[in-house]
């Protein structure tokens, strides 16, 4: 008899620690989350804002992805300072550009040589193209020039 109520008891404190332990730690795990997610930031464009475009490291048609299909790269530490840039938004942006009327002009910065494949170059240079027929300008700048610049 002795051993079913210590038995009851133990069960009890178990059951009763998880019911308290589990919420707790989903809210844990929700707010970690949460913090390294971070969240897309609004940026208001100012009027004759002009979009600085850095192509200091390529330009890809993919988005590079971990293993599980997911870029973890991106959650960590200082990720943004070498976000790898993806074509389709790329252009994406430039086309948001053509339309916004608060945006002047690119200054598309050139960092060394361009490491970029011909097919990505020809589409970024049609989308460069439609900009200008906008009416916009283009400035380019680059401390390297080669055949793909």
């Amino acid at each position: 008899m002795r051993f079913f109520r210590s038995f009851l008891a133990s069960l009890l404190a178990f059951l009763v620690g998880m019911l308290i332990l589990i919420p707790v730690l989903f809210l844990l795990l929700g707010g970690l989350i949460a913090a390294l997610g971070g969240g897309a930031q609004v940026v208001e464009v100012q009027p004759h804002s002009i979009l600085h475009i850095k192509l200091e490291s390529p330009v890809y048609e993919y988005e590079p992805e971990g293993p599980s299909g997911i870029d973890l790269s991106r959650f960590l530490p200082g990720a943004n300072d070498n976000r790898i840039t993806g074509l389709y938004e790329t252009l994406t942006d430039l086309d948001r550009a053509i339309s916004d009327p608060n945006i002047d002009g690119i200054y598309l910065n050139l960092g060394g040589s361009v490491a970029t494949g011909w097919s990505s170059l020809q589409d970024l240079h049609a989308g460069l193209s439609a900009f200008r027929r906008s009416g916009k300008f283009v400035y380019a700048f680059g401390p390297v020039w080669n055949e793909k610049a």
